[in-house]
């Protein structure tokens, strides 16, 4: 009777336990699902997840939920070897998947909806302290590289320009005066 006093009281520690490691899956993917959201790559709008379309997001989409779920299993076996000694239960399964939905069902939602408005705060807060100032300061320093090419750069380039078009006059002049000839002969006129 005492084995199985040892084993029942094994079985509800494996559960609690379990259910425990479901509760922290379910944070580890939130702050999963946080960096997406803050990445731009995940927008939760309404109820549903909006995701951004595209071949790169989805790589990296992927690509984190596979690592993640990776991770997880990882987690999940080396719990099982040291909590079961390795033997596989469908009890610790369920109760880590219970502890995952609970977590998804209520502390998940707040979460997604702070990272939500923590998102939107961060973007709208970048936008005032970076983009707009940023936009200004490089209109700025536009006009005044604008100024000083009209005061420089212009004149050179006319300089420039107007010496070409002197030296290929120049050039041509001396063509022309080698193959006609301008002084009295056959063909002026005089």
């Amino acid at each position: 009777m005492q084995y199985l006093e040892i084993f029942i009281e094994n079985q509800v520690k494996l559960v609690g336990t379990s259910f425990i490691l479901g509760l922290i899956f379910g944070a580890g993917y939130d702050i999963i699902r946080i960096t997406t959201i803050l990445c731009g790559l995940v927008s939760f709008a309404g109820k549903k997840p909006v995701e951004r379309k595209g071949f790169l997001p989805f790589c990296v989409r992927f690509f984190v939920d596979l690592s993640w779920a990776a991770v997880l299993s990882v987690s999940f076996a080396v719990f099982v070897y040291a909590a079961n000694d390795g033997q596989f239960r469908w009890f610790i399964a369920a109760s880590a998947i219970g502890g995952f939905a609970l977590w998804e069902a209520g502390p998940g939602r707040l979460v997604t909806e702070a990272a939500r408005l923590l998102s939107r705060f961060l973007r709208a807060l970048f936008r005032a302290a970076v983009i707009v100032p940023g936009a200004a300061v490089l209109r700025f320093f536009c006009r005044i590289l604008s100024l000083i090419w009209r005061a420089t750069g212009e004149k050179a380039e006319r300089r420039i320009r107007r010496a070409r078009a002197i030296g290929r006059t120049e050039k041509f002049r001396r063509r022309l005066a080698k193959d006609v000839p301008f002084c009295g002969e056959e063909g002026t006129g005089i």
